[in-house]
């Protein structure tokens, strides 16, 4: 393959990560890690993408020292008290579908 035609495969297939990493920015999906990866592949052949790289590892490591550096117990806390809640909203629908059966028609 000529350096042309692995610069435009690289180029191509770098933005559609890079790409489905911004979309998934805004729903659900690991964004940061796709733009890294994206950036990964272009800059392979693009120094542009290298410097950009860069600023990426160190925005993954920021969120990762965030979502890991609160205290254990803190943590723990948060997941009983959305554990509790889910169950106790779980509770409410149930209760709700057996003292009003006529909400679902039945």
């Amino acid at each position: 393959m000529t350096a042309l035609a692995t610069k435009l495969v690289v180029t191509i297939v770098g933005a559609l990560v890079l790409t489905a990493g911004l979309v998934m920015m805004v729903t659900p999906g690991p964004g940061l890690l796709g733009i890294a990866a994206g950036l990964a592949i272009l800059a392979t052949e693009w120094d542009w993408a290298a410097r950009w790289l860069d600023a990426a590892r160190r925005r993954l490591e920021k969120a990762r020292v965030a979502a890991l550096g609160d205290d254990p117990a803190k943590r723990g806390r948060r997941r009983w008290l959305a554990g509790g809640a889910g169950v106790a909203a779980l509770a409410a629908g149930l209760a709700a579908l057996l003292l009003a059966p006529d909400l679902l028609g039945g």
